[in-house]
């Protein structure tokens, strides 16, 4: 069995890769709401990171506004704009390498603000 790594903590002890959920469904972590918004959370204190393909599972499994509802569980101020924290989720998604619009992996370079799709990586 192949395991897939959807996130990973950037100062893990082991440095291994936390054991999938279920063998039979790698995303099966990513499908629990209250996994995510743990994940959310840990990401936002613990420089806990969500692969592409983590954020592509996310987008397409919840969509924007279930994300946004799931960050608010993970700390963001009560009174931040949706715009806002639909801004914040972007960001990551594009950061990590996966972006939601055109549904294309790649690279975003920080200083041009662009997203460079990969050709070959969907």
């Amino acid at each position: 069995m192949r395991n897939v790594i959807l996130s990973w903590y950037a100062y893990a002890e082991s440095g291994e890769a936390g054991p999938v959920r279920r063998p039979d469904t790698p995303t099966a972590t990513l499908d629990n709401p209250s996994r995510v918004s743990e994940l959310f959370h840990d990401a936002r204190r613990l420089d806990r990171e969500v692969t592409p393909e983590g954020w592509k599972h996310l987008w397409s499994h919840y969509g924007l506004e279930r994300l946004i509802d799931l960050a608010r569980g993970a700390d963001f101020p009560p009174a931040t704009p949706d715009d806002e924290v639909a801004e914040a989720l972007m960001c990551e998604s594009l950061a990590a390498g996966y972006d939601p619009v055109s549904g294309e992996f790649g690279e975003f370079d920080e200083q041009r603000r662009t997203f460079e799709p990969a050709l070959n990586k969907n």
